[in-house]
């Protein structure tokens, strides 16, 4: 599909590049991208913070629903004018009317919730990101070091073609170390490839909690997203539809509003309901009766408090305009990288072909003293170049493509509703 000559100079890199069907169904029990994503989404540390979380928040959410109820209350008094004897007071008061205080607290629970699930949500889709660039580094690493063991065999048999030409006295000094420095430098590379390539994987295997190797995962079949729209506007609409960012905005909105009630109903007085039984050493004795009460806490601070809260809800109002211009600009930056990729994709497969074909032919063209020793060297040059530009693209439009399946769609997790 995308590199036929890439592939034949690499073994065992065609089998993962576009494996059938069969192939992917025989893998099961491989890491594929989407078992990495589910698997960190699922196990993580921070998304089981999030749980936590989000049960707290929900006990919240109980404890301002209790508020409601009738709030019992009892004393233990003993009168120091009238005698010396002991009075216990056992009192139920009913709110009747909080002005406000009550429906704001729980419309603040409610909304904390909203924002808690929507925190939740963009941990796991922060982590659908990380796992989705730092796979595409070991793809792109891992397609590399391939690629560079496939030039470090043909540098070598050129090296063992030289020395073999310089003690029949045919080639020089200089032909002979060029091959040398080539070989060395194809070595370094190789090397520094295959360190990014670990240090990848062990990346994945920190973000996804189980064990993991290279040769694991290239075994895996590489899978496209499934149902990628790639019309900008369809994207733009999934994306401000399930994105967490958007819906933590709106819940954070909700907050604020929520704090407006509060400041508004500290200004007003609450009507309650209470019933009060007294034991003393006498007689029992029972009352009910309507009360206002008010607290007034600071005083007239209690109005600057409510512009507080107003000013709190511009901010999360224009925190929310924020989010959808920037996921508006990642949509388009995405899009254009694929894009991108797509324009340079066949060119770079051209490339690796006509880079063989100027290989081969140098090679008998030096035979016949048409080109030197160093176009030799350099179309060997050449044709590393274009295998690992390849590659990285090869990675890159895997990534992009993920990377906006992950921003548009929501996130499926197993096990839960």
């Amino acid at each position: 599909m995308l590199v036929v000559h890439l592939l034949a100079a690499v073994p065992g890199f065609a089998a993962t590049v576009n494996p059938s069907n069969e192939d992917a169904a025989a893998h099961g029990n491989v890491p594929t991208l989407s078992s990495l994503i589910q698997r960190a989404i699922t196990t993580h540390p921070v998304v089981e913070e999030g749980k936590a979380n989000l049960r707290a928040g929900g006990q919240a959410v109980k404890t301002a629903k209790w508020q409601y109820f009738p709030t019992p209350g009892v004393s233990y008094e003993k009168a120091f004018v009238d005698g010396d004897g002991y009075t216990t007071v056992l009192s139920l008061d009913q709110p009747l009317w909080s002005g406000g205080r009550l429906s704001a607290g729980l419309d603040s629970a409610h909304a904390n919730v909203s924002v808690l699930t929507a925190s939740l949500a963009e941990s796991r889709r922060e982590l659908a990101f990380r796992v989705v660039g730092v796979y595409g580094q070991w793809l792109s690493a891992s397609l590399q070091r391939q690629a560079l063991e496939a030039s470090e065999s043909l540098h070598q048999e050129l090296l063992e073609r030289v020395l073999r030409r310089f003690d029949g006295g045919v080639s020089t000094g200089s032909d002979l170390e060029l091959a040398r420095g080539r070989l060395q430098s194809v070595k370094a590379l190789s090397a520094a490839t295959a360190a990014g390539e670990i240090s990848a994987v062990t990346t994945l295997a920190v973000l996804t909690d189980q064990e993991l190797d290279s040769a694991t995962l290239a075994t895996a079949p590489r899978q496209a997203p499934p149902k990628l729209v790639r019309e900008d506007q369809a994207l733009l609409i999934g994306a401000l539809t399930h994105s967490p960012s958007i819906q933590r905005a709106e819940a954070n909105v909700k907050v604020a509003r929520a704090a407006v009630k509060q400041q508004r109903s500290a200004t007003r007085p609450e009507l309650y309901l209470q019933f009060q039984r007294e034991f003393d050493d006498f007689r029992p004795d029972s009352r009910v009766q309507v009360g206002i009460r008010s607290q007034f806490g600071a005083g007239l601070s209690s109005f600057s408090g409510i512009a507080q809260a107003r000013e709190a809800v511009s901010s999360a109002l224009a925190s929310r305009r924020s989010e959808q211009l920037a996921i508006r600009e990642r949509i388009r930056s995405d899009l254009a990288t694929l894009q991108s990729f797509a324009l340079r994709l066949p060119a770079l497969e051209e490339a690796e072909r006509t880079s063989e074909q100027v290989y081969e032919s140098y090679q008998r063209q030096f035979l016949t003293g048409s080109k030197s020793w160093l176009d030799v060297m350099n179309s060997a040059r050449d044709l590393q170049g274009a295998r690992l530009q390849l590659a990285e693209v090869i990675a890159g439009q895997l990534s992009v493509e993920w990377r906006l399946y992950v921003l548009s769609n929501p996130l499926p997790v197993d096990g839960e509703a």
